[in-house]
């Protein structure tokens, strides 16, 4: 006899389960009055000249239009078109209704502390840590580079869409470009936070001393330097480092902290310098100073708990600002850099704190002790965008013997990397 699916397995359980009477009125009870508050609200809103849930887009069709979709274009017709609507509904009182608004931030509050559960975008892990479900799940889902879940991502954008999956050509193509006018490309992927402190995902610890990755990863690194792409990982380092007790990202947010900046920025000036890919200049004379920072993560902000998220502390740290010997300002952006970061909000973060120069680009270049061009945006990996960004500012590239690429890993599994040209249409 065939053993039973997982679907037949949860099945027999449903129909094996037993509710006692007192439990289920409890709980149609709890439902039905949730529903008529909720309603009452909504209609005092209505009654106020407010907006509800229920004057959203799309609308409920109305009686006579189904109608006339039954009879014009049939049953089905008519019945998808009640469908999306309901659907549409379902998920604006979900979203928007004053009931939830109400009472979703302390439901996800106790979910958070005590059953350690997130929310779609954000995974709770021992607290306070959080993660980026989206980052995770590229360490955890297919591999990117498997040819199925490339073929899968192609299509699944839509037809006559334009994307390419695979980071290799597009990737290649550039550095190419670059390479006729006399620059390096340095891809550097940043590792996500869980592939460098696993630790409070876990129930009992973790004793690997190397990086979570995705098993497509060395694959990657392999062919883009196949392809002349010069690499440079700083997962093994950052990851020793975690093992040796140090901690590299802020628990609440996606980002690096200073120390995994410093890492980071170390390992990265070390790799140019071995690879002899920067002449040496005279001293910059940079210097670098505490500056004290708090801020509220981003992860606490996705868990969507409205004024309940000062219940979690801030992150509070002294970020590293580098300045010229005398505390005199520097800027990032430099006439006479001969090294241009090209990066995400990696390489921009922290957004918020104004002039000092505190940010991995600074960082970049207190530890080469020369000056740093950089152009970087927020939640930008898109190939595209980014050959872009160099096609309409050409003096982007003036002076320049180094372009380093900088993109978080998880980008590998979601982004376009269809190849673009530097030279104008």
């Amino acid at each position: 006899m065939p053993a039973a699916t997982r679907e037949e397995q949860a099945l027999a359980e449903i129909a094996a389960t037993a509710i006692r009477p007192t439990a289920a009125w409890t709980l149609c009870a709890s439902f039905l009055v949730l529903v008529a508050v909720g309603s009452w609200i909504e209609l005092a809103r209505w009654r106020a000249g407010g907006a509800t849930v229920f004057s959203g887009s799309p609308e409920m069709p109305a009686l006579q239009e189904l109608a006339a979709t039954w009879q014009t274009r049939g049953t089905l017709a008519a019945n998808e078109e009640l469908r999306a609507a309901l659907l549409a509904l379902e998920d604006r009182m979900g979203r928007e209704s004053a009931l939830s608004a109400r009472l979703r931030p302390h439901a996800q509050l106790a979910l958070l502390r005590l059953l350690r559960y997130g929310n779609s975008q954000v995974i709770a892990g021992k607290p306070p840590h959080l993660y980026f479900r989206t980052a995770f799940d590229h360490l955890v889902g297919p591999p990117f580079l498997r040819p199925d879940a490339l073929q899968r991502r192609r299509h699944a954008i839509g037809p006559g869409i334009r994307f390419e999956p695979d980071p290799v050509p597009g990737l290649a193509s550039l550095g190419e470009e670059l390479g006729r006018r006399g620059i390096q490309l340095v891809f550097f992927p940043v590792p996500v936070k869980a592939a460098i402190h696993p630790e409070p995902l876990l129930l009992f610890g973790s004793t690997s001393k190397e990086p979570l990755q995705s098993p497509s990863l060395p694959e990657l690194i392999r062919r883009l330097r196949a392809a002349g792409v010069r690499t440079y990982d700083p997962a093994p380092e950052m990851r020793a480092r975690a093992v040796a007790g140090d901690s590299l990202y802020f628990p609440t947010d996606t980002h690096w902290n200073p120390r995994g900046m410093e890492v980071a920025a170390r390992g990265l000036a070390r790799f140019l310098q071995t690879e002899g890919l920067l002449p040496e200049l005279p001293p910059a004379g940079l210097e670098k100073h505490p500056l004290p920072y708090a801020f509220r993560g981003d992860l606490t902000t996705l868990l969507g708990l409205g004024p309940l998220a000062d219940r979690i502390p801030q992150e509070a740290t002294d970020l590293t600002e580098v300045t010229w010997l005398g505390r005199a300002p520097i800027a990032t952006w430099s006439g006479n850099a001969d090294l241009l970061l090209l990066g995400d909000s990696y390489s921009v973060f922290p957004i918020d704190v104004g002039a000092p120069a505190a940010r991995f680009g600074d960082r970049l270049a207190f530890e080469l002790d020369r000056p740093v061009r950089r152009i970087a945006k927020v939640a930008t990996n898109d190939l595209p965008d980014r050959v872009s960004w160099l096609r309409d500012e050409p003096a982007l590239l003036d002076g320049i013997r180094v372009v380093i690429y900088e993109v978080t890993a998880r980008a590998f599994s979601s982004t376009d990397w269809s190849a673009e040209s530097l030279e104008p249409d």
